[in-house]
């Protein structure tokens, strides 16, 4: 799911960035749109993205009919899959609570192994992104608006993430191995965006080269966790299939747990 969910932020990108005919536009967005949604909820988020890259691309006055279709399809697959009805959580609503879930989701990307680290490396990153992003807008708006999608593509599912889950299960939660997918997203985008100017400005150099040691190191401290998580799987699976259909509580209770940690 989340290959088809980043295949369909890819067709959207394309469908923004490149050049083609108005009805090709539509269709490849109108693909990213589905693929995204269908696969995960937090997919939502990916129409506001491709607008932003419009905006980015001076783009926007000519394509208000093809947004106004793009969101037609939109609200259509929320509907059919239900989403609109779907409950995240019968608690307050906590701002506070849910902006310090997406910090971890999204610092998670980078400093996992090092967790109190995750929201000043965070803002530091995002301080340089910004800075990158104004210097490529003057030079190459494709380039500004790829990184610039692909960052709040990330950050949007940090927050909706954050909205269907602190509530239940707190802010730590945003921790677990299988948000690093959508969290590397942003910091994908930091580094590509900091790649184009590394060589004409000593701060964006020095900074990409920081965040790099970071990255690969956090890479390389996820190899093993995953490796287990796997393991742990196949072992789980395995006991299903032996035990079929007489599968023990316990083994139940490993599968749909009541705190998905």
């Amino acid at each position: 799911a989340v290959f088809i969910n980043l295949c369909g932020l890819g067709l959207a990108i394309c469908a923004v960035c490149l050049e083609m005919s108005w009805m090709s536009r539509l269709l490849l967005g109108a693909v990213g749109i589905v693929l995204a949604v269908s696969s995960f909820a937090t997919g939502t988020v990916l129409l506001p993205v491709m607008v932003l890259g419009l905006v980015i691309r001076e783009q926007i006055s000519g394509r208000i009919l093809l947004i106004g279709l793009w969101t037609m399809l939109l609200v259509f697959l929320m509907f059919r899959l239900h989403y609109f009805s779907a409950g995240v959580g019968e608690g307050e609503f906590h701002l506070t609570g849910i902006l310090h879930y997406a910090l971890n989701y999204l610092g998670g990307g980078a400093v996992r192994f090092a967790t109190v680290l995750s929201i000043p490396v965070f803002l530091f990153a995002t301080a340089l992104l910004l800075i990158a992003l104004k210097r490529l807008y003057r030079e190459s708006r494709n380039a500004a608006a790829l990184w610039a999608m692909i960052a709040l593509f990330s950050c949007g599912a940090a927050l909706l993430t954050a909205y269907g889950r602190y509530d239940t299960y707190g802010a730590s939660q945003a921790w677990v191995i299988r948000y690093g997918s959508f969290a590397s997203l942003y910091w994908f985008a930091v580094l590509g965006a900091m790649w184009s100017l590394q060589e004409r400005n000593r701060l964006i150099r020095n900074g990409f080269k920081v965040l790099v040691a970071l990255f690969i190191f956090n890479s390389l401290h996820f190899v093993p966790q995953t490796y287990d998580f796997h393991m742990d799987a196949r072992v789980l699976e395995k006991t299903v299939l032996d035990d079929w259909p007489e599968v023990s509580p316990e083994v139940l209770s490993t599968l749909y747990p009541t705190d998905p940690t």
